[in-house]
């Protein structure tokens, strides 16, 4: 901090000043427009659905600059750690292991140098000056590759040149403009008239529902953004106002160096920032959820519960219910085979009776005796009961249909009457198990049902399925904008910050990815984002996240992964155990898992390595892991992106599958499984899966 006997590099600045600020995604209801000449190339070019654009102040992180021509030399590197609340901290390189930052000198005034970052004398810097927003502590060797590799500098850092700059105030590429106090009131945190609490949690001394399961509607579309707001906006003072004020004192020219105007026009600087942008849009998406983790587990779980409960008794009776009928159904079925009509060959046994009776019968009666026969075949057909059939056979007998000496007309009012009670039976008979199954299930359940408060429950039903309907609307529609940043250009170009050789660097990218993904694949249009970057199969390719992540971002590995994913695809639907193989242990299948895993030579020993620091108890060895460790405590990545990488191997057959088994050896590797282990393993799913397959066979034959 500087006092009065001491300067500080911090707040002693002079130079071209520069505001910089990052693109941000925002809800729709936070009012935000793009200051005149910013165009926003590269971001606002990906089109959103449910949200827009605006520009917010830094969060935590790293600027850092290129500089091609200054006056410190040629291509050298600056660094600037960017504090929660926004404010830059020059630091010196290589980077220190703790950044250098002092609190109290940005508590000084409402505008202060931690602000802003300067370009010392802007007229020596006749080249260009790379600037990036990075969440990531730079590897030295990412600072070498940028530095090196122009192509990947300008797909990743965006420019200035300042020595035309203060000349002109002007920038041909659309991410810088003049800082003016208009310009500045148009970045979210300098917004005179915004209400902070847009962008914030709602009070939490106010419940988000209430006993009756009503739930506020307006909480429950609120989207919370993951980088909390630090507002510079002070009243009655005008923030922006200082700021330039600030700025114009930064920015004073050399009295030497001439020209009209006594200061450098002072530079807003809007700076790209994908990685924030995919996790703030997925962090929106999964707002809703949280709505309805807290009404389920803190506020409503006694309602929740007990209508679950509820619901779970019911289903109990009901199926109780269902194995009574089912019983009661099959001695039913088992009576009717074993009555005349329901034994095998009743009809031909019918026709031959038939024909023998109406032998010698005259037109009358042999009119009686195929009406009788015409309604017995018809029962036989229809599975008619032995009680209707009974009924049907008593009338024959005494009527002139089974009887010569009888004068009685088959044909009449009572046979009519049995035909239409056997029809009835017959047409109810679709739809008869449900229907009794609901009608038995009623009565069984009507005793606990006497001692709910049904019109309670059903109205808390109504209020809770709502509730679920409407955070999986929410989420579908949220869905789209997550898809469209994970699979664009500048999200892939900012991932080259992360170095592809060291095992920090690759826990630090997993954690991008799975913040960008976690909880995607909750909906339809979230599982079909999910599925196609589980098929992009080649991790050497940009694209390929969830395979990077799973090759550690290295780059020799995620070839090997990539030769090993071809061979698990071609080996989709090999059996793992070949029916006429004698032993298991060795078969096409198992023989196939084995040639691939070892395919992955590379990728085992980085595997072998991070469970090693797994297992490290030394503090300094694991201290600029722990962090990193932490988070990885669960493996939220697995749990994400785990079903929709098997799905893609499951073959609709009995029995495990080769492909699937490839895959498998390498996510348990993942998890800390020793290779011989997860091999092992393999053999005995093998062995497994043989043994059940003979035993299906004896069943079958038996």
């Amino acid at each position: 901090m500087a006092t009065n006997n001491q300067t500080c590099a911090n707040c002693e600045k002079t130079g071209l000043p520069i505001l910089p600020v990052r693109y941000t995604v925002l809800p729709k209801d936070v009012k935000a427009v793009m200051p005149g000449g910013i165009s926003g190339a590269r971001v606002t070019d990906v089109a959103l659905d449910a949200h827009h654009y605006g520009l917010r102040t830094l969060r935590e992180g790293w600027v850092y600059l290129f500089y091609e021509v200054g006056p410190r030399g040629n291509r050298y590197w600056e660094a600037y750690k960017v504090t929660s609340d926004g404010r830059l901290w020059k630091q010196a390189l290589p980077l220190p292991r703790v950044p250098l930052t002092d609190p109290a000198c940005a508590q000084r005034a409402i505008a202060v140098p931690m602000d802003l970052i300067a370009i010392e004398r802007p007229e020596k810097c006749t080249g260009r000056v790379f600037v990036a927003f990075s969440q990531h502590t730079w590897h030295q060797e990412v600072f070498d590759r940028y530095a090196s590799d122009d192509a990947l500098r300008q797909a990743r850092m965006q420019f200035v040149e300042p020595s035309k700059w203060i000349a002109s105030g002007k920038d041909d590429h659309g991410h810088a403009i003049v800082a003016t106090e208009q310009a500045i009131d148009d970045v979210i945190e300098y917004t005179p008239s915004l209400d902070p609490k847009r962008l914030v949690l709602p009070d939490d001394k106010q419940p988000f529902s209430d006993a009756k399961g009503v739930y506020k509607d307006d909480w429950l579309k609120h989207e919370v953004t993951r980088y909390s707001p630090y507002i510079r906006q002070a009243s009655p003072a005008s923030a922006s106002q200082a700021l330039v004020k600030l700025m114009k004192q930064i920015g004073v020219k050399d009295p030497a160096s001439g020209g009209g105007d006594s200061h450098h026009p002072p530079m807003m600087f809007a700076l790209w920032d994908s990685i924030g942008n995919v996790h703030e849009l997925n962090g929106f998406r999964g707002d809703p959820v949280s709505w309805l983790d807290q009404y389920v587990t803190k506020e409503r779980p006694l309602q929740v519960g007990a209508l679950h409960d509820v619901d779970a008794a019911h289903a109990i009776v009901q199926s109780r219910t269902e194995q009574g009928l089912n019983s009661q159904e099959a001695m039913a079925q088992q009576a009717q085979s074993m009555s005349a009509l329901g034994q095998s060959g009743a009809q031909s046994a019918l026709a031959a009776q038939r024909a023998s009776a109406l032998a010698g019968a005259d037109p009358t009666r042999a009119t009686q005796i195929n009406a009788y026969y015409d309604d017995m075949n018809w029962m036989a057909a229809n599975n008619i009961p032995g009680s209707y059939q009974r009924r049907l056979v008593q009338l024959g007998q005494s009527t002139s249909a089974g009887s010569a000496s009888s004068s009685v007309p088959y044909t009449g009012a009572y046979r009519d009457q049995i035909m239409n009670d056997a029809r009835a039976y017959a047409q109810a008979q679709p739809g008869a198990h449900d229907r009794n199954l609901t009608s038995m299930t009623s009565y069984n359940w009507s005793k606990f049902e006497a001692r709910l408060k049904r019109r309670d429950i059903e109205n808390f039903r109504k209020k809770y399925t709502a509730l679920q309907s409407a955070v999986f609307d929410l989420q579908e529609a949220r869905s789209a904008d997550v898809g469209k940043w994970l699979q664009s250009k500048l999200f892939l170009d900012t991932l080259e910050d992360y170095q592809s050789s060291d095992l920090l660097d690759a826990l630090a990218f997993e954690i991008v990815i799975t913040d960008a993904l976690a909880g995607i694949g909750s909906t339809p249009k979230g599982k079909t984002i999910l599925d196609a970057l589980v098929t992009q199969w080649d991790p050497v390719q940009p694209a390929s996240l969830i395979w990077r992540v799973v090759a550690m971002n290295h780059k020799d590995a995620r070839q090997e992964l990539g030769q090993l994913l071809n061979t698990a695809l071609a080996k989709k639907e090999v059996p793992l155990e070949a029916q006429s193989q004698a032993s298991a242990r060795h078969s096409p299948g198992v023989d196939a898992v084995i040639s691939a895993a070892g395919m992955i030579g590379k990728l085992n020993g980085y595997y072998k390595n991070l469970a090693k620091l797994a297992l490290e108890t030394d503090p300094k060895k694991i201290s600029p892991l722990a962090g990193l460790f932490k988070r990885l405590e669960v493996d939220v990545f697995g749990m994400t992106v785990g079903d929709a990488i098997f799905a893609r191997f499951r073959v609709n057959q009995l029995g495990d599958f080769a492909g699937e088994k490839i895959v498998q050896t390498v996510l348990l590797q993942r998890a800390g499984v020793s290779y011989s282990d997860a091999i092992a393993l393999v053999r005995k799913q093998a062995e497994l899966e043989k043994l059940s397959r003979e035993e299906t066979i004896k069943r079958l034959l038996t």
